[in-house]
This record gives structure tokens, C-alpha cells and sequence, in this order.
């Protein structure tokens, strides 16, 4: 009952940390350029057709699943809208979102440990290539900005729409820390491994890097939010060691190697399927183990 109660006020405060990231993604894509009249108030509110859309998908997903509608289901609802471009559109939003969810409720049988939120995003990021959406709102594609390391750490860099605010990031990451539910030790296991890649090419190549390339939200946003899942990941010490490890090298892999800005949650997502590899085949051998241990004691057994 102790447990419940603690995973219950552990979502309640993840709900509410959604809650403000999605304030600031309304306010750094619309409220902030009304005030410069560079946008309409019937503008800003655009962003509310998919929350609603988002969570009666997620609200009708725990139905079909036959389950209570939960602080989970909000949760997924609104993450789903914090992840997406600021202009990606509306209709390819809802049909993706449908789909997936469709999908998930299909191969649940065959991959049910695998991370749906970073499958969820290495899908929203496939389709901002083939359909050539960026991550720039409108304003920020006519007036070009060019932010500083103190703007980017604050939320003004590219990302995804509720995903960019590393200060309220990192704030949230220490609150989740006062929960026993949450695995505190792979976000830092990750960041540390990402941070010593980094600054390592950093100084076998200073002029190829900026340190603002270092400030990646989906680094923090991935490693916060989705490593940690509970269901995805390991929970023994040297489990959460290899897994943060993995997740740190294979994002600066993704991110400063291949150029990929969300790469972050590409290497989130392999992490998941090397753990999930690894972990059957390591109870495949153990089993086998078992087994050829039973076969000679029952061997034994016979003789005797």
C-alpha cells in the first residue's frame, strides 16, 4: 500500500512538471511574440486543439486497454504534446498519435518492454524529416535568432515544444530524486558519460565544437523522463551503470558525430533494446544452466 501511494505522488508531481513545461512551451512559442505583435492571440491557443486531442486518445487508449483512467493516461497525453516541433501540424499530429497507439495495443505481446516514448519520439522525428518540419517556430524561422549559453540553458533553444527548458529540467530531476520510485543514478551515470565524451573531443578539437551544442534539450529532457522508466531499464547497480553508460556515449554519438540535435532519443530507444537483448539472453543461459544442473541431478538420482 506504502508503495502505491509513493508511485502516485511521484506521477502527481511528474503531471505537474508537464504541466509547467507545457506553460513555457506556450509562452516561448506564442506569448512571448504577442507581446512583440509578432503573432495573434487566437494563435496561442492552437496548442490546446492538441493537448485536447492528445489526451482523448490517451483517455480512450486506457479504455481499450480495459484500465482506470489514471494520472498516467494525463501524463502520456500531455508528453506527447510537449514532444512535438512547434509547427508540426495538426492533422499529421492526430493521425500519427492514433496509429501508434493502435500499434502499441497490437505489438504489446511481442515488445511490451520496449520504451513507447522513445519509440513515440524516434517516430515523431522520422516524420519531421520526411515531411521537412523543423524545430523552429514561425518566428524564430523569419527573425533567424541566435541565442546565448544563458537563453539556451532557459529554454530559448530548439527542441521540442515543452522540451527545451533546462533549468525547469533539472529542478524537476531533483525533486524526483526525494522519490524511492524513481532511479536517480542513471540520469547522472548518463550525463557523465555524454559530459566526458564531449569535452574529451572537445579539446582534441576546439574549433569544431561551441559549448552551446553541449547544452542539447533532448540530452536532459531523454535522460530525466525516459531512461528511467521503471519498466525499460535495469534496477540492479551494475545494471544502471552499463545502461547510463550506454545512453551517455550513444548520445554524443548521435548528437555531435552524426548531427542529429534529438539524438538523444534515438540512443535512449537502442539503450532499452540492448537491455531488453541482453537481459534474455542472459536468461537464456541461465535457464540453460538450470536445466543441464536438473538433467545430472536427476542423472544421479537415477543411478543411485
Amino acid at each position: 500500500m506504502h508503495f502505491k501511494n509513493e508511485v502516485k505522488k511521484y506521477e502527481w508531481m511528474v503531471l505537474l512538471f508537464f504541466l509547467l513545461f507545457f506553460g513555457y512551451g506556450c509562452y516561448k512559442n506564442g506569448l512571448s511574440y504577442v507581446f512583440l505583435g509578432k503573432m495573434t492571440f487566437v494563435e496561442v491557443l492552437k496548442p490546446l486543439m492538441f493537448l485536447l486531442v492528445s489526451i482523448i486518445l490517451s483517455l480512450l487508449f486506457s479504455l481499450l486497454e480495459k484500465r482506470k483512467i489514471t494520472c498516467e493516461s494525463f501524463i502520456r497525453g500531455l508528453l506527447f504534446v510537449l514532444l512535438l516541433p512547434p509547427t508540426f501540424p495538426l492533422l499529421y499530429f492526430s493521425l500519427y498519435t492514433l496509429v501508434f497507439y493502435v500499434f502499441l495495443w497490437i505489438g504489446k505481446k511481442w515488445f511490451p518492454k520496449v520504451s513507447y516514448l522513445s519509440l513515440y519520439m524516434v517516430g515523431i522525428l522520422l516524420l519531421t524529416e520526411i515531411f521537412q518540419i523543423g524545430l523552429e517556430n514561425m518566428i524564430e524561422k523569419e527573425m533567424h535568432f541566435q541565442y546565448g549559453t544563458i537563453d539556451i540553458f532557459f529554454g530559448r533553444g530548439l527542441g521540442g515544444f515543452g522540451t527545451t527548458n533546462i533549468f525547469l529540467i533539472i529542478l524537476c530531476y531533483f525533486v524526483l530524486c526525494s522519490y524511492y520510485y524513481y532511479k536517480r543514478e542513471l540520469p547522472i551515470y548518463a550525463f557523465t558519460t555524454y559530459s566526458i565524451c564531449f569535452f574529451v573531443h572537445y579539446f582534441m578539437h576546439p574549433s569544431f565544437y561551441t559549448f552551446q551544442s553541449f547544452l542539447a534539450p533532448s540530452v536532459f529532457f531523454s535522460f530525466v523522463f525516459f531512461l528511467p522508466q521503471n519498466e525499460t531499464s535495469s534496477a540492479t547497480k551494475r545494471g544502471k551503470f552499463l545502461t547510463g553508460l550506454l545512453a551517455g556515449l550513444l548520445s554524443f554519438v548521435f548528437i555531435h558525430l552524426l548531427f542529429i540535435k534529438e539524438g538523444a532519443y534515438y540512443a535512449v530507444l537502442l539503450t532499452n533494446l540492448f537491455w531488453i537483448l541482453g537481459h534474455r539472453i542472459y536468461f537464456f543461459f541461465l535457464s540453460t544452466k538450470c536445466d543441464k544442473k536438473n538433467a545430472l541431478q536427476l542423472k544421479k538420482n537415477t543411478i543411485s
